[in-house]
């Protein structure tokens, strides 16, 4: 019996290509494993590689939920709160602004009202992992995904040169109010802001728009795969039917009363928390021996089998 079933776990992985090198160093991605349980029957567990695709879709919905994890914070708001602490512990050090000096915290109010965070920790990042999950759902190419990432980290980069210069005038606008500078100095202060912050809108409406795009799309990647992947699954299973009734009469000596068990790692239903489980079949050798006679196909074999 042990020979009997050796010789079909071979025909079994010719049959589904299981032996096929597809990964590193050649080594394959597929096989099969097999247990005779006394009284029971047969358990050939198939390892597939449906499953290693499956953890690609998993780890690109997993990158999808933690970027809607992050927290978003606008940078700038910590310029009002260390401006704030810092008069609450001294009102007027020396070289400090004075606390009731409005073009100061006009200026301060005006930079930290703009959501650079949207950019920054939002939009841009949120962009690059949708283009890495299409990349490694085979929606882009590797070409599209290196322009996309030197795209972005040029948006990334440009805002970070915006946000220094922002720094730069914050201090600016410190050292005038501290000196008490004149309407002309601010006029010109306010208006270094205005030039700025029109340089900035544009950066970050072209990031939530790639966000956007890239999001739609990653979301429509992740529904076609996931249904051709439900259906290579189903087509799969059809093939180790047929593999039954074609070459089942190897097994000519396990005894008529008992059944085989064919595990399939990892391409059951994902559980609770959203993880993969196996999925099951269980044939009668009688079954199995009713097509081998032609009495019924592998279609109708698959409806008498017990699946979970």
């Amino acid at each position: 019996l042990q020979e009997n079933i050796a010789l079909f776990r071979g025909v079994l992985e010719e049959a589904l290509e299981l032996n096929q090198g597809g990964s590193l160093f050649g080594m394959s991605q597929g096989g099969v494993d097999s247990t005779y349980i006394a009284g029971q029957g047969v358990v050939f567990e198939i390892r597939s590689p449906l499953a290693t695709r499956r953890n690609r879709l998993n780890l690109a919905a997993l990158s999808n939920t933690m970027q809607s994890l992050q927290p978003t914070r606008n940078p700038f708001d910590a310029f009002r709160r260390n401006t704030t602490v810092a008069q609450q512990a001294d009102p007027s050090p020396p070289d400090e602004v004075p606390a009731d000096d409005s073009f100061y915290q006009q200026m301060m109010d005006r930079i930290a009202d703009v959501d650079y965070s949207l950019v920054v920790n939002t939009a841009i990042q949120q962009a690059s992992n949708a283009a890495r999950s299409l990349r490694s759902l085979g929606d882009i190419d590797e070409q599209e995904y290196a322009t996309r990432r030197a795209d972005l980290e040029a948006m990334r980069e440009s805002i970070a040169a915006r946000l220094e210069e922002l720094r730069a005038l914050e201090q600016q606008a410190r050292q005038a109010a501290a000196a008490a500078g004149s309407e002309q100095a601010r006029a010109a202060l306010s208006e270094q802001l205005d030039a700025l912050l029109a340089q900035i809108e544009p950066l970050r409406e072209k990031a939530m728009a790639q966000a956007r795009e890239l999001q739609a799309r990653m979301n429509e990647a992740e529904q076609r795969y996931t249904a051709q992947w439900q259906n290579d699954v189903s087509a799969f299973e059809d093939s180790i039917y047929g593999a039954l009734c074609d070459f089942g009469a190897s097994l000519r000596l396990l005894p008529e009363d008992e059944s085989i068990a064919v595990v399939l790692n990892n391409l059951g239903e994902e559980s609770a928390d959203n993880l993969p489980t196996n999925r099951v079949h269980v044939v009668s050798k009688s079954d199995i021996q009713a097509c081998i006679r032609g009495d019924i196909d592998a279609s109708t074999l698959r409806q008498r089998s017990l699946a979970y």
